[in-house]
């Protein structure tokens, strides 16, 4: 039986999968990737990991055919190489990841953009599967997308189509990490969330989450508050919802999918954050689509990867 390695590069953790053709996860390792002591070691920990998995594969009697990797940051999808390093991995700028992977496991090697790989993830074998043009919408620390076009991702001319985080949804909002006022990260992003969430307890407003130090309170505490009838968590990620809808909705006009879907760690709030961007879709979007929730979670990662180094042999076939 022959497999793939897909690989999610984060700022914390390296996750990386043996994957079979249907996307079922045969063996999986995960390791903290310790940014902290530099490029050479992070390098070290990721074909450490991707090692691990080729002896596991020998041992399980499966052939590995190719290797994909997803990692933030801006990445030439033919060169593998980083075009323009994330914020949490700063020294990657220039570094290919395909002839780092190539040269030490002798196999070919595939790398793209983490959320890129996870929205190829859903279309191949998640709850888009079978559907040829998708959006993927990742919301968690910061808010980032994945186009596929036709089946395939769609890239645009530098590399950086899908940065949905940063289009502007209130020109006189809050502003953004990135320097703009009023994107869609500063409004609906997990921190912006919670950084709301604190501003109305300092105004007193009565809330579960009161009983926090406020320097704890994040995202995932107020969708556990929401789910249990907090009116002022539910309100919260009502809101971030609406926002999310209104640019849904301008994506639809421009895009015209066959669906988009939601992931990340605030998506896990469900229905609550789901509803009202259905709503707002129902509200804006000229040909709406169905907004759903993501089926692969805390794998997209890994999965995503796999399905970009399977798309790419087929492509080569």
């Amino acid at each position: 039986m022959e497999v793939v390695v897909g690989v999610d590069l984060g700022g914390t953790k390296i996750s990386a999968a043996l994957v079979d053709e249907s996307g079922n996860i045969v063996a999986d390792v995960r390791c903290h990737t310790q940014v902290e002591k530099g490029r050479e070691f992070v390098i070290e920990q990721l074909t450490k990991t991707v090692g691990e998995l080729f002896e596991r594969a020998e041992g399980l009697g499966k052939r590995v055919l190719a290797i994909g990797i997803g990692s933030p940051g801006i990445i030439d999808p033919d060169s593998g190489v980083v075009v323009k390093a994330a914020v949490n991995l700063p020294q990657w700028e220039g570094i290919s990841l395909k002839r780092i992977f190539e040269e030490r496991f002798n196999v070919v090697a595939f790398a793209d953009n983490d959320v890129n790989v996870m929205a190829l993830g859903e279309s191949l074998f998640g709850v888009a599967k079978g559907l040829k043009n998708v959006i993927f919408i990742a919301i968690g620390t910061g808010i980032g997308g994945g186009i596929v076009v036709d089946g395939k991702l769609y890239h645009g001319s530098t590399f950086t189509a899908g940065e949905i985080g940063h289009m502007t949804i209130l020109p006189e909002g809050p502003k953004c990490a990135c320097g703009n006022y009023g994107c869609l990260e500063a409004l609906a992003s997990g921190p912006s969330i919670a950084r709301r969430a604190k501003e109305y307890i300092a105004k007193g407003v009565a809330t579960s989450l009161s009983e926090l130090v406020d320097d704890e309170i994040t995202c995932e505490h107020v969708a556990k508050a929401a789910s249990k009838g907090d009116a002022l968590c539910r309100r919260l990620l009502e809101e971030a919802g609406r926002y999310i809808g209104v640019a849904v909705a301008s994506l639809m006009n421009v895009l015209n999918p066959d669906c988009v879907v939601i992931g990340g760690g605030v998506a896990q709030a469900g229905e609550i954050l789901l509803t009202p961007i259905r709503h707002e879709v129902a509200l804006r979007a000229i040909s709406p689509a169905p907004v759903l929730q993501s089926l692969l979670r805390e794998n997209a990662g890994e999965i995503g990867a796999a399905a970009l180094a399977f798309s790419k042999l087929a492509e080569k076939d």
